[in-house]
């Protein structure tokens, strides 16, 4: 949802996506797993789809196991610990202006982008999400395909203006829709 969200806004981060697309794989196939390392950008759309909103903004809760001490902080055992992914992927310090959907951030300085690092959605340490390899994969072998195989647009009201989807907050990420967003295969 994010994505497609996404595509609906920055038709110009589509547009560019779908032209790499085209430069590697043509027109008569959509993407595979092999092209993946030869398709930065769509990469990078892919982890911004993730960074910008997180599919979990707040994961699985841990316990400490031990007492410990954290940058000064007295953390007992058995304290309650969330991982903020939310607030780690709009932290300033590691990402510029991080409320605007950008997939440029990763792309190398070098090349005009911000060298960025990749946000990661699936957990840390010992814990981290065993199926993560697999959600990766999915995630952007859809995304790909979405780009490979349709145009995002919005819908039009009476006057011809486009007609934006709007992002609602709640127990999880829903993209709601003022009427029907348009999908142009």
């Amino acid at each position: 949802m994010n994505f497609i969200f996404c595509a609906l806004r920055h038709p110009e981060v589509q547009a560019k996506a779908q032209r790499e697309i085209d430069s590697v794989v043509g027109p008569d196939r959509l993407p595979s797993l092999a092209d993946r390392a030869s398709m930065p950008y769509v990469e990078a759309v892919v982890q911004e789809s993730l960074r910008w909103q997180p599919p979990f903004p707040i994961p699985a809760l841990r316990m400490s196991k031990e007492d410990d001490v954290y940058k000064g902080m007295y953390i007992p055992k058995g304290t309650i610990i969330l991982v903020n992914d939310a607030g780690m992927a709009k932290d300033t310090r590691v990402y510029k202006n991080p409320e605007s959907f950008n997939p440029d951030r990763y792309m190398p300085v070098e090349t005009g982008g911000n060298g960025e690092p990749f946000f990661n959605p699936y957990g840390y340490g010992r814990r981290i999400c065993p199926g993560r390899h697999v959600s990766d994969t999915a995630v952007w072998m859809a995304i790909s395909a979405l780009l490979a195989s349709c145009v995002f647009s919005p819908a039009k009201d009476k006057h011809g203006m486009a007609i934006l989807p709007r992002i609602e907050y709640g127990d999880t990420l829903s993209v709601v829709y003022v009427r029907q967003s348009l999908l142009q295969l």
